[in-house]
């Protein structure tokens, strides 16, 4: 279980994982404390970053996917059905998010990710 997501009622835990058997991310639903699985849902491939977080109204897991390169939010519902996309942005990448406490405002991390490449080779003596 990897970054794993109490819901807001502390009735169950949502947390990706990695299927070994088809190569695939995914995100399970546990029921807490018993802990039997209560869903499970495949990421999309075009989810880079791996956690999730509870809609407020705990029907839904939020998580960063970014299809076209640009992080928005996207809610899959946790009774089944296709996700729903619920931030637009134009630019960057969504590091981190979450809900307030009251549920009423979401709080994001935008930037960019940068690196270089360097390249040494040995010299001739």
């Amino acid at each position: 279980m990897l970054r794993p997501a109490v819901s807001p009622d502390g009735q169950m835990v949502a947390y990706h994982y990695l299927d070994s058997d088809l190569n695939k991310w995914g995100v399970g639903i546990v029921s807490f404390p018993g802990g039997a699985r209560v869903t499970r849902f495949d990421f999309p491939p075009t989810v880079s970053s791996r956690f999730v977080r509870w809609s407020p109204d705990r029907q839904s897991i939020a998580f960063v996917n970014s299809p076209g390169g640009v992080s928005d939010i996207w809610l899959q519902p946790i009774s089944g059905g296709p996700a729903k996309q619920l931030t637009s942005f134009k630019a960057e990448e969504i590091l981190a998010f979450d809900w307030s406490r009251d549920g009423r405002s979401l709080a994001l991390v935008r930037g960019v990710k940068t690196s270089d490449v360097v390249l040494i080779e040995e010299g001739q003596k």
